[in-house]
C-alpha cells in the first residue's frame, strides 16, 4: 500500500474524466510526499495505459494560513465539488469517484457530514505521536 510505504494519506480525492484532484498529507516525520506522488503517478499511468496523466502535475504545498480547520475544510470542499462545477452531477455525494484513502479510517469520506470531526480526531492523534 503506497500510503503505508511513504507515510502519506489522502483525506480527499476526486477523479474527473480528464484529471485528478487530491489532498495528500504526510503522517510521519519520514513522510516523502514527492516520492509518493511520483509512485502514484507511475501506478496510475500503468493503469491508464496507453493514456497517461499530463507530464507535469500542479502541486501546491499548503502555507501555514491554509492549514487550519476552516481552510482545510474549504480546500476539501473545493476538491469534492469539482464534478458539480463541471456540470457532471448536481451534488458531490452523487459522484462515485470521490473519497479518501486513509488506511486506519477505511470508511472516511469527505462527502459525509462527519468527515471533518473524524479527520481532525485522526490528525490530532498523528500530531501527538510525531
Amino acid at each position: 500500500m503506497l500510503e503505508t510505504l511513504h507515510a502519506v494519506v489522502v483525506p480527499a480525492y476526486c477523479l474527473m474524466p480528464d484529471h485528478l484532484h487530491l489532498i495528500s498529507v504526510g503522517v510521519s516525520i519520514d513522510a516523502d510526499q514527492r516520492l509518493w506522488a511520483r509512485a502514484v503517478r507511475r501506478r496510475i499511468n500503468c493503469c491508464l495505459a496507453p493514456w497517461q496523466l499530463q507530464k507535469q502535475a500542479f502541486d501546491h504545498v499548503l502555507r501555514p494560513a491554509e492549514q487550519g480547520r476552516d481552510a482545510f475544510a474549504a480546500l476539501t470542499h473545493y476538491v469534492i465539488a469539482n464534478p458539480v462545477r463541471a456540470c457532471l452531477t448536481t451534488q458531490p455525494t452523487a459522484w462515485p469517484y470521490s473519497g479518501s484513502c486513509v488506511p486506519s479510517l477505511p470508511d472516511l469520506d469527505p462527502r459525509r457530514c462527519d468527515f471533518a470531526d473524524r479527520w481532525w480526531q485522526f490528525w490530532n492523534q498523528v500530531v501527538s505521536v510525531t
